[in-house]
């Protein structure tokens, strides 16, 4: 595939080292972001609720109605939580 890339482009074709050490950096660098991920995809839906709940005592405090739901299923999008507040 690299090769193709570089014919197309009209650049010299990258060594076999050369793909096996973006090979080996690439498979580093996912380990990595991967790690990473865990902590947001763990949390997110916490702090999503979270901040719809500080939201929610926000409105509360000064007199306004306040209402959390999922607004749709978790199926279409994990971002659901809606807040509806009113007077």
């Amino acid at each position: 595939m690299a090769e193709a890339a570089c014919r197309e482009r009209g650049i010299p074709a990258p060594a076999e080292a050369e793909i096996a050490g973006c090979q080996e950096r690439s498979r580093a660098d996912l380990a990595a972001i991967r790690r990473l991920r865990l902590p947001r995809n763990m949390l997110a839906r916490l702090l999503e609720v979270g901040i719809a709940l500080d939201r929610a005592a926000y409105l509360l405090e000064r007199g306004l109605s306040a209402r959390i739901a999922e607004a749709f299923s978790d199926t279409a999008s994990p971002r659901n939580i809606l807040l509806v507040s009113g007077p």
